[in-house]
């Protein structure tokens, strides 16, 4: 399957790293995915009454032993197989990615959610097992006589597909498991066992899934550049090879060591780690002060900590923070020349103008208390723009803006000893 370089595809690399081939005795029988570390996902009927399975996941290099932990039923050999049809696979192995779960069942809109899969098949490979996608569309629920299943159109479910994951293309998260399809010869597409049942399988099963995504960010990373990759950039990046002198200033290299902040970065970082605080604060400085270095260091911090941290670009469009909390947090976004975003049509010379800083804000007020996100502006001066904000933002915007602190950045080093310190530090490390 080809793979490309553009962040919108990011999740579906992901996606595809997450899938393995279910084998029985040596044969191909199936699909399956990895939902925690060490533990595959798959249909019941996949692996019912066999002691010889293993796992072939493109990460290893030998095909793994898996140990079937438990079945739900505990005989699925019906047709349509039994609900939930669920199976629990343990595999010697943890160095994998796992995908990310989400318990809400699809949305019928309109638009209904459009649905992706991937399963291993045989049918269009000349008898070779072959990672096959299929599309669909969210058709509703299919109440079963023993619990509900996901019904799905408009893709061809084939044989060898049981205990592919479905993915929701407008959460991109994983909402449910391919069981049967509904017919193998046309695209009417198949069923599906929703996520909620998962948890049936093994206590602490959602613990271990929870845990690791908090830990691990990077599907949470991948979602938010699959919704936001025009919008949002990364905090830092590596020093180009080319390029002229002046890029060694640029604060996203941050070549030179960070230096004189570490109180205000310290505070930042708590302000970010209180659930109780504020979702908005503001850094007023010069231009040199170091506003967008200590962003990034704070940013940098974060990470290290499992958050997912992003700069706005400019031009950005409305709608980031609702995407964000699709993605899920925590997650930190900073907002620099935020006084030219202050107003519609204004931002840096030559940029996109935009959605306006309050257009951009609005969305604080609809968010729930469970939705992690912090946001930064950094600013020359908060005069006159930011009492305007004030007085053009919704009753409930003003009630945050009034509780966000406002920090003040004088100069890093006020001592001249410290200046020929920092001087020192910034010639080695140029």
């Amino acid at each position: 399957m080809p793979v490309t370089d553009s962040p919108r595809d990011a999740v579906q690399r992901l996606f595809e790293r997450c899938v393995v081939r279910v084998a029985v005795g040596g044969q191909h029988a199936g699909t399956g995915f990895f939902v925690a570390p060490g533990k595959v996902l798959t249909c019941a009927h996949v692996v019912e009454g066999s002691s010889e399975v293993s796992v072939h996941w493109e990460g290893a290099a030998a095909p793994l032993e898996a140990i079937v932990s438990r079945m739900l039923p505990a005989g699925g050999a019906a047709a349509p197989h039994r609900y939930p049809d669920l199976a629990l696979l343990t595999v010697p192995c943890r160095d994998h990615p796992c995908v990310r779960l989400d318990e809400a069942e699809p949305s019928l809109g309109p638009p209904a959610d459009g649905l992706r899969a991937l399963g291993f098949t045989e049918v269009l490979h000349l008898g070779r097992s072959g990672l096959t996608p299929v599309t669909c569309v969210y058709e509703g629920p299919y109440q079963d006589a023993d619990g509900p299943r996901l019904q799905v159109k408009g893709g061809q479910v084939m044989r060898g597909m049981s205990g592919a994951p479905l993915l929701s293309e407008r959460t991109w998260r994983v909402v449910g498991i391919i069981t049967t399809t509904r017919d193998n010869t046309d695209d009417r597409g198949g069923w599906a066992t929703p996520v909620f049942r998962f948890w049936d399988l093994e206590p602490g099963l959602r613990r271990e899934h929870d845990t690791f995504h908090a830990q691990d960010a990077t599907w949470r990373r991948a979602c938010l550049d699959q919704l936001l990759g025009d919008d949002l950039g990364a905090a830092w990046e590596p020093l180009p090879a080319v390029g002229g002198p002046a890029r060694l200033l640029r604060p996203e290299y941050a070549v030179v060591p960070f230096r004189g902040r570490d109180r205000e970065l310290e505070e930042a970082e708590r302000w970010c780690l209180d659930p109780k605080a504020s979702p908005l604060r503001l850094f007023v400085g010069l231009a040199g002060s170091g506003k967008t270095r200590l962003a990034v260091q704070l940013c940098r911090r974060l990470e290290e900590r499992g958050w997912v941290c992003r700069f706005l670009r400019e031009g950005a469009a409305e709608g980031v923070l609702e995407s964000m909390a699709i993605a899920g947090g925590p997650a930190l976004i900073v907002i620099d020349y935020a006084e030219t975003r202050a107003r519609r049509g204004q931002g840096p010379v030559g940029a996109a103008s935009g959605a306006s800083l309050q257009e951009l804000l609005e969305p604080l007020t609809r968010l729930g208390t469970e939705t992690w996100i912090r946001i930064l502006l950094l600013a020359r001066s908060e005069v006159d723009w930011w009492s305007e904000l004030g007085r053009q933002a919704s009753r409930e915007l003003r009630a945050i803006l009034a509780q966000s602190a406002i920090r003040h950045l004088g100069p890093v080093d006020e001592e001249p000893g410290n200046r020929l310190i920092a001087y020192r530090e910034a010639v080695s490390a140029f």
